[in-house]
């Protein structure tokens, strides 16, 4: 039970903090569906190739958040053209792995049960790192690197196949898994790797398709359609490579910032981070697929630790994602404002008084209004929960029905790399189902439409619309997953109106005193049937804001916990201020890049409880560093 329950939570952590100037209506939702947004440094950017699937998803239209083809940001530097060397590297790994691909697939397409796909992938990573604490060099890691593989076998048919949900699935129940290899050139090493686990995989896929078989029929909830869409092949190469950096001159300015945590006493520790995760991409599969690109996905970050005075232990940090790690030395001044802003408001913090219990009038600034809407809504539109047995299946029967107020739409944009001049760390091109990706419009003035399709189709879509992911060189199968999460709002006013609507809200209630949560670290939801559909949210940021107009108090120990439908549905208006939260997204198919945008939102019932964290116990001797 607790293997099953596992497979329904998700959760959201952050990765970047950027806010965005204010403008017409844009919003990104947090995510949802027991899964959770995280921040991690993990990113796949994947380039097109072939023509998407018109038939499997409604075409996000045109609207005030999309950005012109060339942003100015981008439109003097073109990005960086692959090597020679790593475009013939490239044509050899994937010549190696078609031919043995085609090898074992000529025998298992004629073994006793028979597979009809078989899917190969490898994921080559380098990750760099610098860190500094107080002036000093913590970690440097210079292009560490892994190479892993992945295999996919299905046995029996496209309708019916071992993929199939069944009564005693668990969360490790799959014929998908990792395998770590050999990095070196040899052609032999890849092929032996790739049989071995060929051979494993069938082995397991062929042992849970006689278990799939042998239930059909004793359960009464398996939904009438089939397990494994048919899709066109896609022959992609990317001409494209991940920019260049330097780790020198990221190793000076992370020394540098990190000096500037020195002179604040109250603080116990403190670091700043520069991470680089660089990614080649292969895969082929027994349709004639073959894809390779590269991405890159590095991340600035800065935070510290301070215990209150009754033991709690506090913690904020901040990251920020970039997109040319090149030109960290151009963002200077914003990672110098960054440190300080995260040193002055843990400060700040020690010194707030813990949270009261509260339901009422809030706030929810864009990058938090974010986090709600992924955990709320974003991962209960992933269509692959409604196959599955013991989902609660939120939406099942809500397509064309209000499920939101009737001034927000909701998109899912994987093809489009930035936002109001903002990268945005889910882009990408092709999935990890080497399907081509597809804009999506998954509610519409309110209105459910569509939702996010891998290649396990529903009923009413048959088709992916490229929305197929799982975490790089890890052990689990391709799902739908969120991408780039936006909400735009048709019912916007400044944040200045926003804050006096709140206040006016209390002074109707009676209610003394508001809160606005101005940023939130991590979420997380659940959408199991074995426990009830609620999401909780970890606000590192909250304000409390008196109807009296006394000013503003900030305060901890804060939790955020609710329904999904009813805090939606309790969305009064929203901002003009758009916010972005680049985040790592937690759920069945691990941890992927995902981007959440969505203005500042006025809610008329939001739940706050308070939380109880570990007491520790405060330290008598101030840090060397500090002393």
């Amino acid at each position: 039970m607790f293997q099953r329950l596992a497979a329904c939570w998700c959760a959201l952590v952050l990765t970047v903090i950027q806010v965005i100037a204010p403008g017409p209506g844009l919003a990104t939702p947090a995510r949802g569906n027991g899964a959770g947004i995280a921040t991690n440094g993990r990113g796949i950017k994947a380039r097109i190739g072939g023509a998407p699937s018109p038939t499997s998803s409604t075409p996000a239209p045109a609207s005030p958040i999309d950005v012109p083809a060339k942003s100015a940001e981008t439109a003097t530097d073109a990005p960086p053209q692959i090597s020679p060397e790593q475009a013939e590297e490239d044509k050899r790994i994937l010549q190696i792995m078609e031919k043995e691909l085609q090898r074992n697939f000529s025998k298992l397409k004629n073994a006793n049960p028979p597979a009809y796909f078989l899917a190969y992938r490898a994921s080559d990573s380098e990750n760099s790192e610098v860190s500094a604490c107080y002036g000093a060099l913590y970690t440097r890691k210079d292009k560490v690197r892994d190479r892993y593989i992945q295999v996919e076998v299905r046995v029996g048919t496209p309708k019916l196949d071992s993929s199939h949900s069944t009564g005693s699935e668990s969360v490790s129940d799959n014929s998908f898994r990792e395998h770590c290899v050999i990095i070196d050139g040899n052609p032999l090493n890849l092929r032996t790797n790739l049989w071995l686990e060929t051979e494993k995989q069938y082995r397991i896929a062929a042992e849970r398709y006689g278990r799939v078989v042998a239930e059909q029929g004793l359960t009464s909830d398996d939904v009438p359609c089939d397990d494994f869409s048919s899709e066109n092949a896609t022959k992609n190469v990317s001409a494209v490579v991940s920019p260049a950096f330097d780790l020198d001159k990221m190793e000076q300015i992370v020394r540098k910032l990190s000096l500037l945590y020195k002179p604040f006493q109250a603080l116990e520790s403190a670091w700043v981070r520069f991470s680089v995760d660089r990614y080649n991409r292969y895969f082929v599969n027994t349709e004639g697929t073959s894809v390779a690109d590269h991405s890159l996905s590095a991340f600035f970050i800065t935070g510290a630790n301070a215990t209150a005075d009754d033991g709690e232990l506090l913690r904020l940090e901040s990251q920020l994602f970039l997109d040319n790690p090149d030109k960290v030395q151009d963002r200077y001044a914003e990672f110098e404002s960054e440190t300080k802003r995260i040193a002055n408001s843990l400060v700040a913090l020690k010194k707030a008084a813990p949270a009261e219990v509260y339901y009422g009038p809030a706030i929810l600034n864009n990058r938090a209004a974010a986090v709600l809407f992924h955990e709320a809504l974003g991962h209960r539109l992933e269509a692959h929960r409604l196959r599955r047995l013991y989902e609660g299946k939120t939406f099942e029967n809500m397509l064309g029905k209000q499920i939101l107020p009737s001034f927000i739409s909701v998109y899912d944009r994987p093809l489009q790399p930035r936002v109001r001049n903002q990268a945005l760390v889910g882009h990408y091109q092709i999935d990890d189902d080497g399907v081509p990706a597809k804009n999506v419009t998954l509610v519409d003035k309110g209105v459910l439409k569509t939702f996010l399709v891998g290649r396990t189709p529903v009923p009413e879509f048959p088709k992916s619309n490229g929305h197929g992911r799982c975490q790089p060189g890890a052990s689990y199968p391709t799902v739908a997953r969120m991408a780039n999460l936006i909400v735009d709002s048709a019912k916007q006013v400044s944040e200045e109106q926003l804050k006096k609507d709140l206040i006016a809200e209390l002074k109707k209630r009676n209610k003394p005193y508001g809160l606005i949560v101005d940023e939130v670290v991590s979420g997380e939801t659940n959408t199991s049937d074995f426990n009830p559909q609620t999401f909780n949210l970890r606000p590192s940021l909250v304000r409390k804001v008196y109807a009296d107009g006394r000013p503003d108090e900030l305060v901890r120990s804060v939790r955020i916990i609710g329904t999904p439908m009813a805090a939606l549905e309790r969305i009064v208006e929203t901002s003009d201020n758009v916010g972005v939260f680049n985040g790592s997204c937690g759920a069945e198919s691990g941890w992927v890049p995902q981007s959440n945008c969505a203005p500042s939102i006025l809610i008329d019932g939001l739940e706050v409880e308070r939380t109880h964290a570990g007491k520790n116990v405060k330290p008598i001797l101030p840090p060397p560093a500090l002393d």
